[in-house]
């Protein structure tokens, strides 16, 4: 069971997570497989060779029907987890995910969790996004994840709540 090092030192996102472990082996086209088992539709997986600054990747990218990109609550995104079937150790990772993001964002806007409904995480690729990688995971058997300090960037960002600072207050938490 390897251990795996994320250097995230330009950010992270899920696309950028989804081709790091694909470019390590897991195969795409199985963890497209365990995602049709969603109990949700709408988007397809296309991996890409790109190059930035010189240095080779694997992008995956996350391609979403419009009419099915909604914006989802917590208890919406946990029954969309809990009912894909997906191994024991996926589902728990993906959900331990939202679950902290969850946290977050209840803290934030100090609400009960139940209530919290995500805007940009809520939405399909981000589901997408988060359950491929714990599936990735899976499939290249990870053990302990780290990665080094994450960059967050700096200004500002518009949002469905408005223009917020970057972090986002969520983000920050």
């Amino acid at each position: 069971m390897p251990d795996l090092f994320f250097e995230c030192h330009s950010g992270i996102s899920g696309d950028m997570t989804l081709g790091a472990l694909v470019d390590l082996g897991a195969d795409l086209d199985a963890i497209a497989s365990g995602l049709a088992r969603l109990p949700v539709a709408g988007f397809r997986l296309r991996a890409e060779k790109t190059k930035s600054h010189g240095v080779a990747a694997t992008r995956v990218r996350v391609e979403i029907d419009e009419a099915h990109d909604v914006h989802r609550s917590w208890p919406e995104i946990r029954d969309i987890v809990r009912g894909a079937g997906l191994s024991e150790r996926v589902e728990r990772r993906a959900l331990t995910a939202f679950e902290r993001l969850a946290r977050a964002e209840a803290k934030v806007h100090a609400a009960d969790i139940e209530r919290i409904h995500f805007h940009e995480v809520g939405a399909l690729d981000a589901i997408v996004d988060v359950a491929g990688s714990m599936l990735a995971l899976e499939l290249l058997d990870a053990g302990r994840i780290r990665c080094s300090a994450l960059n967050v960037g700096h200004g500002t960002v518009r949002t469905h709540h408005g223009v917020l600072p970057v972090p986002a207050p969520a983000t920050a938490e």
